[in-house]
């Protein structure tokens, strides 16, 4: 089984939350990945931190030690074509969100998350939280 880690978990891992540093230790290093929109969230954080060249230096560390996923033409088609179902609903989902989520369909992979209300919206998705 393939994960794939959304912004949130990433950041309570990178704090040291237990459950979180449990779970990453029994999953095999080759299966876990990150969307490069969750490598772009981190920067964003670390530039807009007090601490920025310590964050920044986090990030990299991660960045360097993870699978990152990259956005591809199929994710452009997925990302579009959710964007729309979701907007016809009603069911409104920042792009970024919507980029992470087809980034883990794309790679048939778990996308691991602590907000599994905000991307139960999106069919298919398998979703797990680490952090309960």
């Amino acid at each position: 089984m393939r994960y794939m880690l959304d912004t949130d978990t990433c950041i309570y891992w990178l704090n040291g939350v237990k459950s979180i540093n449990d779970k990453m230790s029994e999953v095999d290093p080759d299966l876990l990945g990150v969307s490069i929109i969750t490598i772009a969230e981190l920067l964003y954080g670390a530039y807009n931190s007090a601490n920025i060249e310590n964050n920044l230096a986090k990030a990299k560390e991660f960045e360097d030690a993870i699978n990152v996923f990259s956005i591809d033409k199929n994710c452009v088609k997925f990302y579009a074509k959710i964007k729309a179902k979701l907007r016809k609903e009603g069911q409104i989902l920042d792009d970024f969100d919507i980029l992470i989520a087809v980034t883990a369909l794309n790679n048939d992979a778990i996308l691991v998350t602590n907000n599994i209300k905000h991307f139960e919206r999106i069919d298919e998705l398998r979703l797990e939280n680490w952090k309960t």
